[in-house]
């Protein structure tokens, strides 16, 4: 992708300079979006359609930006960059006119356990508005975060940011309508 080819990316276009210049939380939200609409969307309809001809440009703005990605040397042993790795073997497989053969298996259904387990998360929820005046242990914490980063997100563009405020000096910095005295507070927002 030479300094004058542009990637065409939702309403904007990014060149490889862009690429190589962009913070790497920003180039994996790209990376992650254009697997997921330039491999992962249109892949479906191709299994169905059962077609065995070439695709010439299948997946390729998606091979760009990894190849940015490997070249600035950035992790490739994450869950992430696994599921793309996945789908740019695919979409490989898909420009030479060979048959996809994806490896993904279906999740198991649950089992009748697990299915009460849900039952219960869904029906027995309720909502908290006053809180006893006890620490938040850091695990609780940090696994609501890794619950927070798990979920799924539009476009898998993974731009999500938590800030975590559990101080008096924290939580003032926040307006709320429900008390924070005895609370912890996650903020999220999108990181452009």
């Amino acid at each position: 992708m030479g300094s004058k080819t542009k990637l065409k990316y939702t309403f904007q276009e990014y060149s490889r300079v862009d690429l190589l210049e962009m913070p790497p939380e920003a180039l994996g939200g790209v990376l992650r979006e254009r697997v997921h609409h330039m491999i992962e969307v249109p892949l479906y309809p191709i299994l169905l359609k059962g077609k065995r001809k070439a695709i010439p440009n299948f997946g390729e703005q998606a091979q760009l930006v990894f190849d940015v990605w490997r070249e600035r040397g950035l992790p490739e042993d994450t869950p992430d960059i696994e599921w793309v790795k996945r789908y740019l073997a695919v979409a490989g497989r898909i420009r030479s006119g060979e048959a996809p053969g994806v490896e993904e298996s279906l999740p198991a259904p649950f089992s009748q356990d697990e299915m009460e387990v849900v039952r219960k998360l869904i029906w027995g929820r309720r909502s908290i508005r006053d809180w006893i005046d006890k620490p938040i242990p850091e695990d609780m914490l940090e696994e609501i975060l890794e619950a927070g980063n798990a979920a799924p997100i539009g476009c898998n563009l993974g731009h999500l940011r938590f800030v975590v405020l559990t101080t008096p000096e924290e939580k003032s910095m926040i307006w709320s309508d429900i008390s924070t005295k005895n609370a912890g507070a996650i903020i999220y927002g999108w990181q452009e």
